[in-house]
C-alpha cells in the first residue's frame, strides 16, 4: 500500500512538474507575443511619425515659406503695410459672371502692382488688401426676393454640401476662432457659417437698410461679350455631347478620361445647377427653369439675370463697366480707382480719351478658348427658337458696350 501511495505521488509531482513547465512556457510565450506587440506598435508609431515628417517637409519646400510669410505679413503685420480686418474698406471690387474673365484680370492687376485677390476677400488670410476680383461677390447686387421664397430654407439648401469654388464662406472670409476643423470635413459649424455667409451677403447692396461685410471703395462690372461667356459656360457646365439636357448625372462618353475624372466633373456639375437654381429660384425666375429649355439657354439666361441685376447697380451708382477684351482694363480699373499704375505699361491710359464706342465682334478672350478646341459654338442663330431670351440677351449685350 505504501509503494502504491508513494507510486502516486511520484506521478502526481510529475503532472505538477510538468503542468507547471507548461505554464511557464505558455506565459513566456505570452510575454513574447505582447513584446512583439507593443513592437510592432512602435513601429507603426514610428512609421506614421516618419512619413508625417516627410509630408511635413514636402509642404515646407513647396509651400511652407509662402504661408509663414502670408501669416508674418497678413496676421502679424510684420510686413511694408498694415493688416486689414474684414470690415476695413479697401478700393477695389470687381464682379463678373463665370468666364467672364476674372482670373486673367486678377494677374493683370497683380502685374500692374495691385494686391487684389481672385475668388478672395479675407485680407488676413490671402493677400488682396488692395480689393477682389469675384463672380459670387456679385451675390450682394442680385436681390434676395425674401418676400417671394424663405431665404433661410435656400441657404439650408445651399450649404447642406460643400461647393468649393462656386459658394464656400472661404470666398468671403475665414471663421478664425470659429470652427476648428479645416472646411473639407463639413461640419455643422461649417454649415452654419456657410448659411450666414449666404444670408448676409445676397443683395445687401441693394438693401436700404443692411450694410455688406466687407466693404469696398469703388465697384466695377467685369464684362465680355456674353456669346463667348455662354460658349465656355456650355463646355464647362453642360453634359458634353448632351449640350439639351440640365441634368448632371446623365451618363456620357468621356474619352479617356479616369472613372474619378468622370465622377469628379460631374459632381462639379451638379454643384453649380444646384446652385444656380437657389441663386434664381423658380418662384421668382421661372422663365430659366422651364422645362423646355436647354442646357445652353438656361445658362444663357445666368448671364442675362446676372447681368441685368449688375447693370441696375450701375444705373443707381456710380460703378464702371470695364470689357475684359480691352487691352487697358486692368490700367483703367487702377487709375480710376486712384492707384498710379506705371506709365510704363499703362501710358496710354493716361492719355487717351476715355470715351469708348462699342467692340464689334470682339477676339476671344481666356485661356479656355485656347485650351477647350472643342468648345461649343454659339451663335444668335442658337436662340432662334426662344425670342425671348435672345431679345433679352441682346439687351444687355448692348447695354455692356457691345455691338451685335
Amino acid at each position: 500500500m505504501r509503494r502504491k501511495s508513494k507510486a502516486k505521488v511520484k506521478v502526481a509531482q510529475a503532472e505538477a512538474k510538468l503542468d507547471s513547465e507548461s505554464n511557464s512556457k505558455s506565459s513566456e510565450r505570452e510575454k513574447h507575443q505582447q513584446l512583439q506587440g507593443a513592437k510592432s506598435g512602435k513601429e507603426l508609431v514610428s512609421f506614421l511619425l516618419r512619413g508625417l515628417f516627410i509630408a511635413f517637409s514636402i509642404w515646407l519646400v513647396k509651400d511652407g515659406s509662402s504661408f509663414f510669410r502670408k501669416f508674418k505679413e497678413l496676421r502679424l503685420g510684420l510686413g511694408e503695410r498694415p493688416t486689414l480686418d474684414i470690415n476695413q474698406s479697401r478700393a477695389i471690387l470687381v464682379v463678373g459672371t463665370m468666364s467672364s474673365g476674372t482670373t486673367g484680370l486678377t494677374h493683370r492687376l497683380r502685374a500692374i502692382g495691385l494686391e487684389v485677390g481672385h475668388e478672395e476677400s479675407d485680407a488676413r488670410r490671402q493677400p488682396c488688401r488692395d480689393g477682389s476680383v469675384s463672380w459670387i461677390h456679385g451675390l450682394r447686387y442680385i436681390p434676395s426676393h425674401e418676400d417671394k421664397v424663405d431665404i433661410r430654407e435656400r441657404a439650408k439648401r445651399i450649404c447642406e454640401v460643400q461647393r468649393p469654388m462656386i459658394f464656400s464662406p472661404n470666398q468671403f472670409y475665414v471663421p478664425f476662432g470659429k470652427c476648428y476643423t479645416p472646411d473639407p470635413l463639413w461640419t455643422p459649424c461649417w454649415k452654419r457659417i456657410c448659411e450666414e455667409t449666404f444670408i448676409e451677403n445676397i443683395g445687401c447692396s441693394v438693401k436700404a437698410d443692411q450694410a455688406c461685410p466687407t466693404p469696398f471703395q469703388k465697384t466695377f462690372i467685369l464684362s465680355r461679350y456674353p456669346l463667348n461667356i455662354i460658349s465656355s459656360l456650355s463646355t464647362k457646365w453642360c453634359t458634353p455631347g448632351l449640350e439639351n439636357s440640365f441634368d448632371p448625372w446623365v451618363k456620357q462618353s468621356r474619352g479617356k478620361a479616369s472613372w474619378f475624372a468622370q465622377f469628379t466633373n460631374r459632381m462639379e456639375r451638379y454643384h453649380f445647377h444646384d446652385f444656380l437654381q437657389e441663386l434664381f429660384p423658380a418662384e421668382v425666375y421661372p422663365h430659366i427653369w422651364e422645362n423646355g429649355n436647354s442646357c445652353t439657354e438656361r445658362l444663357a439666361w445666368y448671364v442675362v439675370e446676372y447681368y441685368g441685376a449688375m447693370l441696375q447697380w450701375v444705373e443707381s451708382s456710380q460703378s464702371k463697366i470695364i470689357r475684359v477684351e480691352d487691352e487697358d482694363a486692368a490700367c483703367e480699373i487702377a487709375l480710376s480707382s486712384g492707384f498710379k499704375p506705371p506709365e510704363t505699361i499703362c501710358a496710354h491710359v493716361y492719355t487717351r480719351d476715355r470715351n469708348k464706342q462699342p467692340l464689334s465682334n470682339p477676339k476671344p478672350f481666356g485661356s479656355i478658348n485656347v485650351a477647350r478646341a472643342k468648345r461649343k459654338k454659339i451663335s444668335w442663330e442658337t436662340f432662334s427658337q426662344n425670342s425671348t431670351l435672345r431679345a433679352r440677351l441682346e439687351q444687355v449685350t448692348r447695354s455692356l458696350g457691345y455691338s451685335l
